[in-house]
């Protein structure tokens, strides 16, 4: 449900993250929270696309808040699939490179820690080797 925002990955972005993955019936839900962001400060080219800030996304979406066991993102109680990760790396994308940070997307390659499904928990670990 939280987003890096912001063109210091670094000081934002603690190295992990949540993906909750919804189920088709979710679509409302997600539709909810499409436009917002948590930070209290929108961004002017934010604004005009529409965003507005929402500081609970939780109760916006009514979705439930859950606790991970592994990192410190929420995970959405209702999504039938969560996967806890550790954040390898960021790359920008989308705009030509003397464009200012904000105006530039970031893609995230996250490296899964534990999957949990809504019928059972996977434990994932490292192979030798890998980094």
């Amino acid at each position: 449900m939280t987003s890096v925002e912001d063109h210091r990955v670094v000081d934002v972005l603690p190295g992990e993250c949540v993906l909750n993955l919804p189920s088709p019936a979710m679509v409302d839900a997600v539709d909810r929270i499409a436009l917002t962001t948590g930070k209290p400060a929108v961004p002017d080219y934010k604004v005009k696309q529409g965003y507005r800030h929402e500081p609970n996304k939780f109760a916006a979406a009514q979705l439930t808040e859950q606790a991970s066991d592994l990192v410190q993102a929420p995970r959405v109680a209702e999504c039938p699939v969560q996967l806890e990760c550790k954040v390898v790396s960021a790359h920008p994308f989308g705009g030509p490179s003397r464009m200012p940070p904000p105006s530039r997307s970031r893609a995230f390659a996250p490296m899964s820690k534990r999957a949990w499904s809504s019928r059972e928990r996977t434990t994932w670990t490292r192979s030798a080797g890998t980094r």
